[in-house]
């Protein structure tokens, strides 16, 4: 089982993978908690440089993401599932599409297919997309990076217009939580949808 955990800044979904990570370490369920960018040496180091460098090329920016994207894939995810251990990541390429298409207004169609290539093709089984409003987003937000300390709201409304079309367009894998509740029952609503 592939699972992905999506939605824009300060939605919960650290927390909610931490929490899920926990659980299924009780259950005795075989699992790899990871996020994005990130979850390999290669990826964490193009991790520190996208969060931390200034001037970066916007073009760099994604080819940077797709970059630590191929190397999460092919070295943790796909082994991990070929295993039959579970996977739970922090963000994935639905990120990359909603922050690189929508927020800064990228070529959807040349994003998907780039992103489809570093990604090997590999998609989540369920994506649950923690759904808040911008405001909530920014009062949640308390430490920004090098992305979120120079967005503004109107970046984050796009984003989160991302988010909603994609779980649109994606809806066999998409559900949609309400993340305005308590974190409790957020998660209680995803160990309900995973039947576990």
């Amino acid at each position: 089982m592939f699972i992905s955990i999506e939605g824009i800044d300060g939605c919960g979904k650290t927390t909610l993978c931490n929490k899920l990570s926990e659980y299924l370490t009780k259950k005795n369920i075989d699992h790899v908690k990871t996020l994005e960018p990130g979850g390999t040496l290669i990826a964490n180091q193009i991790r520190e440089i996208l969060l931390h460098s200034e001037g970066l090329d916007l073009k760099s920016e994604i080819l940077l993401f797709l970059a630590a994207r191929a190397q999460h894939v092919s070295e943790l995810i796909k082994p991990a599932l070929d295993q039959g251990k579970w996977v739970i990541t922090d963000r994935y390429s639905d990120s990359f599409l909603a922050y690189q298409a929508y927020g800064r207004e990228n070529d959807y169609d040349l994003l998907y297919k780039l992103n489809d290539y570093a990604c090997y093709s590999l998609y989540p089984d369920k994506t649950f997309y923690l759904y808040i409003d911008v405001e909530t987003s920014l009062a949640r937000q308390t430490d920004p990076d090098r992305i979120s300390s120079t967005s503004e709201k109107d970046f984050y409304a796009k984003i989160k217009q991302g988010f909603d079309e994609l779980s649109q367009k994606y809806s066999d894998r998409f559900v949609i939580i309400d993340a305005t509740q308590s974190i409790e029952k957020v998660f209680q609503d995803i160990l309900k949808e995973l039947n576990i």
